[in-house]
């Protein structure tokens, strides 16, 4: 899909500006959504290992069993772990402000609103530099928004006030995506790392919880079954049940581990598709989102494989 963008003293490139828009939309909820599995995993951590570790010390036959008691080096875990809440929650922000500054971008373009615009802009480099700095980056610090686009619209028409700052919103919106792109490939062996821990936490409360007899395993052999059109039987074991449902969840744990950095490399290429465009538009050339709408469709998929195991 190509659009050509006019000259800005014939018109306002009202089409390419919304094409880039909306693409950037698209993008950010893509990898909002990726993202959202892991950080809803990170405040259940200590719970679900307290949880185990009572299933494990209290047998069937047991006529009495005590509730596990956090201990001192769990209090610092757990300490680490809301650090580390924080941090996600510093990338959701920053993804979703994105997201809002390209709205932004395609409302200045529709109906002439310089103001949003600004604030958008500011709003997204205050969440981008917030969430660099938590994986211990440099702040970047914003061009003067304002004081730019008056400079350059002075004594111009109106149209070709719009769209210096279509072009200079588009610059800023490049230069956050960037940041937070940075941002992302440095925290990635991190959260590569936290996956794996949250992962096996999970997995391991869940077999836990089915081989001691805490959870009836029936119910992962009927969620299996259902798309097949199938039911167990009502006669079906305990023990055969939970054959099947301790190796679903081992399945479901080593897609996990096959998507994982997939899932994180197809979002930064999609950022990095969408800041090629921005160079386009910027400098008057057609804006082409074949390789923006390609990124995003491989993001897209990896995010559902990577989700739908979490189920």
């Amino acid at each position: 899909m190509t659009i050509a963008l006019l000259s800005a003293c014939a018109t306002v490139p009202r089409g390419p500006a919304l094409s880039l828009a909306d693409a950037g939309q698209q993008t950010t909820e893509v990898a909002a959504s990726t993202f959202e599995t892991v950080s809803s995993d990170v405040s259940l951590k200590l719970q679900r290992q307290l949880v185990r570790s009572v299933a494990v010390k209290c047998a069937a036959d047991a006529t009495a069993c005590d509730p596990a008691v956090i201990i001192p080096e769990q209090e610092a875990q757990f300490a680490e772990d809301q650090a580390l809440a924080k941090t996600i929650q510093l990338r959701a922000r920053a993804i979703n402000a994105l997201g809002a500054a390209y709205k932004a971008l395609g409302a200045e373009a529709k109906y002439d609103a310089p103001g949003e615009l600004e604030a958008a802009v500011g709003s997204l480099f205050g969440s981008v530099n917030a969430f660099a700095a938590a994986v211990s980056l440099p702040a970047t610090v914003p061009l003067d928004f304002a004081g730019k686009v008056l400079a350059k619209a002075a004594g111009v028409g109106a149209a070709h006030a719009q769209t210096e700052r279509l072009i200079h919103g588009s610059v800023m919106i490049r230069e956050a995506n960037q940041r937070l792109a940075d941002a992302l490939a440095s925290e990635a062996k991190t959260d590569q790392e936290i996956a794996d821990t949250l992962a096996r936490v999970r997995k391991n409360l869940i077999k836990t919880l089915v081989s001691t007899g805490y959870a009836d395993p029936l119910p992962f052999v009927t969620e299996f079954q259902a798309p097949l059109g199938l039911a167990p039987p009502a006669s079906l074991s305990t023990p055969r049940a939970a054959a099947v449902a301790l190796t679903l969840i081992d399945y479901q744990d080593w897609v996990r581990s096959q998507t994982a950095a997939k899932v994180y490399a197809a979002n930064v290429e999609a950022l990095a598709a969408l800041r090629e465009q921005h160079v386009e538009f910027e400098k008057g050339a057609p804006v082409t989102l074949d390789e923006v709408i390609a990124a995003l469709g491989e993001a897209e998929g990896w995010a559902a494989m990577y989700n739908n195991r979490s189920k």
